[in-house]
Parts: C-alpha cells; sequence; structure tokens
C-alpha cells in the first residue's frame, strides 16, 4: 500500500496496484495487515525490509548535521532554527498543472504553521524564477535550495518535522526510511486542505 503514515493522495491508485500485482513487496511486517485488509493473499506477500533503511544506517556516522547544511547555502542559524519545527518540500514543476496555482492552494491554507524549506531541481528552479514567485515564497516562509545529495539529503530529512512531495515522490522512500511522515500534494492541489490537516498531527504529536 504505497508509503506508511501519510500519503494524502487517491488511495484506490495503491490498492489498485496491489490488487493487480502477482507478488507485492513491503518494508515491514505492519503492512501486512494493511493488506490484508485490501483483500490481498498472506502468500502474495513479501516482507523485504527496506533498502534506504540499510543506506541510513550504514552512513549514520558520515551524515553531516543539518545546520552544517544550510551554512553552505549561506543560512545562518537565526534564518532557520533546525532546532524547531521545520518542513522539507520536494513540489517538482509539472507542465500539466501551474506551478503558481498549487503552491497558493498549499501555502493559502499551510499559513505559515512551519518555514519550510523547498528542494528543487532545474527546472523547477526555472519554473519558479519565470512565475516570480521568490518574494511571494519568501513572505510565506518558505526558503528554496538546490536538490542535494544524499547524505545531504538524509541530514534535512533527520531534523524535519515532515516531508511534502508529488507524485515524483523524490526523498519518499528516504523519508519513510527516517519514519518521517510523508505527505503527498495532489498535481492540481485540490487536496491541499486536507494535507494541511495531517500537518497539523504530525505537529500536534511533535510538540505533545
Amino acid at each position: 500500500p504505497g508509503l506508511p503514515l501519510a500519503i494524502i493522495n487517491p488511495e484506490r491508485r495503491f490498492t489498485l496496484l496491489d490488487r493487480l500485482a502477482t507478488t507485492v513487496f513491503t518494508r515491514s511486517v505492519n503492512l501486512h495487515y494493511a493488506l490484508h485488509r485490501e483483500g490481498i493473499a498472506a502468500d502474495r506477500v513479501q516482507c523485504i525490509g527496506s533498502l534506504f533503511g540499510c543506506v541510513a544506517q550504514a552512513t549514520r556516522e558520515v551524515v553531516p548535521d543539518a545546520a552544517e547544511v544550510l551554512r553552505r547555502f549561506g543560512l545562518a542559524p537565526a534564518s532557520l532554527d533546525v532546532n524547531r519545527p521545520f518542513g522539507l518540500m520536494t513540489l517538482s514543476a509539472d507542465p500539466r498543472w501551474p506551478l503558481a496555482k498549487r503552491l497558493d492552494a498549499l501555502l493559502v491554507h499551510l499559513k505559515g504553521r512551519l518555514p519550510l524549506l523547498w528542494l528543487v531541481d532545474r527546472a523547477t528552479a526555472d519554473a519558479v524564477k519565470a512565475a516570480a514567485l521568490d518574494k511571494r515564497l519568501e513572505r510565506q516562509g518558505v526558503t528554496v535550495l538546490p536538490m542535494v545529495g544524499l547524505l545531504d539529503s538524509l541530514a534535512m530529512l533527520s531534523r524535519t518535522a515532515l516531508l511534502i512531495g508529488d507524485e515524483s515522490l523524490r526523498l519518499a522512500e528516504e523519508a519513510v526510511a527516517l519514519d518521517v511522515p510523508y505527505l503527498e500534494l495532489a498535481g492540481d492541489g485540490a487536496n491541499a486542505e486536507q494535507l494541511v490537516l495531517a500537518v497539523d498531527d504530525v505537529l500536534s504529536v511533535a510538540s505533545g
């Protein structure tokens, strides 16, 4: 059933894939129960663990501190306190959906609940620039950074409260391996309000 915890996306997509698959591979035994509720026979399920979980464990000693990663990008600790809750985003530009409209749908509901670091690839960075979104993002507490390598990604994920992504699933596997809640924004942003309710749930657990 896809990724655990909180993928905000039409679940029927994952359920359909589970039912069509000859064998379903899971990362943990706990997911067997969810599959059982979908009607998937136990002999079609194989628990293989998490490759990214193994990578995260193997690289633990060499993963840099999140604050160090921010300093490399010229972000002083005062601009983003990594000891307080912050979120990561990996939304990517998609020609099917206007980027500004997707961001507005999310940020209108999010209302500055927590600062966000948005890791973007080159195409998405160009789309942000073309849509003149820089000042708007700054006002909303969103800092845009280039996509980072694996170790830096693990460093940021190890300190973030949650990850907001899209159907590209960038860093989703890594987030799951580190037990970071993953929230998926629909392509048209239609589930933004529901996603923000999930953000509130995550923050309440973190502060509780």
